[in-house]
C-alpha cells in the first residue's frame, strides 16, 4: 500500500484495524462460550457425582420407611436425568446452554453411565412405588420394638415380684 497517497494508505489501514478489532471482539466471544460451557459441563458433572450419593443415601433412609426420604430420592433422581440428558444431548442447565457432546471418549463414557443409570432407575422406580408399603413396615416394626419394650419391662417387674419372698413362706 506504500504507492498510494497518505490518505488513502491511513483508510486502508483504517479498515484493515477496524476488520482485526471485529476478529479479536468474535474470538474472545467464541473463547467466553467454550469456557462457560466447559464451566457448565465440569459443574453439571459434579453435581451428578453429589446427587448419586444423596440418591444413595437417600434411599437407604426411604428403605427404612422414613417418608421424607422418599422427597429426596424423586428430586435426585430427576434432577440426575436431567443433568445426564443435558450432557448427552445438549440443554440448559442453570442458564448455561450446553451443547451435545461431541468427542467420542467423553460420548463413550456418558453412553456407559447412561446405561449404568438405566439399571439403577429401575430399582429406584420400583423403591418409590412401593413407598406407602414401606412406611407402613416401618411404622409397624416401630408398634412392634414398643410392645417388645414394654413386654421386657413386664418381665422384668414379674421376674422382681417373683424373686422376693413371700411372708408367709417363713
Amino acid at each position: 500500500i506504500g504507492h498510494l497517497p497518505i490518505a488513502r494508505q491511513f483508510h486502508v489501514l483504517g479498515i484493515l484495524l477496524v476488520a482485526f478489532l471485529v476478529l479479536v471482539a468474535l474470538v474472545m466471544a467464541l473463547d467466553v462460550r467454550t469456557a462457560a460451557q466447559a464451566a457448565g459441563a465440569t459443574a453439571t458433572a459434579t453435581e451428578m457425582q453429589m446427587l448419586s450419593q444423596r440418591l444413595s443415601s437417600s434411599s437407604t433412609l426411604a428403605l427404612q420407611g422414613r417418608p421424607v426420604a422418599f422427597e429426596a430420592v424423586k428430586d435426585s433422581r430427576e434432577r440426575f436425568k436431567a443433568d445426564l440428558d443435558a450432557l448427552q444431548r445438549g440443554g440448559t442447565i442453570k442458564g448455561v446452554t450446553l451443547e451435545a457432546v461431541q468427542d467420542d471418549s467423553a460420548h463413550v463414557l456418558l453412553q456407559g453411565i447412561k446405561t449404568r443409570w438405566d439399571r439403577m432407575d429401575g430399582s429406584v422406580e420400583q423403591l418409590l412405588e412401593n413407598q406407602q408399603r414401606l412406611i407402613d413396615v416401618a411404622k409397624g416394626s416401630g408398634r412392634v420394638a414398643q410392645g417388645s419394650k414394654q413386654l421386657v419391662e413386664m418381665s422384668q417387674r414379674g421376674a422382681e415380684q417373683g424373686a422376693r419372698p413371700r411372708e408367709g413362706e417363713y
